[in-house]
């Protein structure tokens, strides 16, 4: 997938990871930010797969609360942050790519199943 604004997953994952405090550029700019280059990536290796979990259990709040996403109907709470963990932990996956996951678990803006 192409990091564009006209995909409700890249719009919502960047504004997602702005008020979580990991990104602070344009949308632009964000696509190709590695998930090394984030904050929660910082500090001790033992604790960065507790650090992935709880970004990621933030970010499905998020997405839901406040953004009124849903699951995909072959996605629930269960599967979607362990997802998102995945990807967080993959040092070599950028924020394009944690929108892909994403989209791949949520319905975002009126998508339907």
């Amino acid at each position: 997938m192409t990091w564009n604004n006209s995909e409700p997953c890249n719009t919502i994952t960047w504004s997602t990871f702005m008020l979580l405090e990991q990104v602070s550029n344009i949308f632009e700019e964000c696509g190709g930010i590695s998930t090394k280059q984030m904050p929660f990536w910082t500090g001790s290796a033992d604790m960065r797969p507790a650090r992935a979990q709880a970004l990621a259990v933030q970010a499905d709040a998020t997405y839901r609360e406040l953004f009124g996403s849903r699951y995909e109907s072959d996605h629930n709470k269960t599967t979607a942050i362990p997802a998102l963990k995945a990807k967080l932990l993959d040092e070599c996956a950028t924020l394009a790519d944690i929108a892909e996951t994403a989209g791949s678990c949520y319905l975002f803006l009126g998508e339907s199943p």
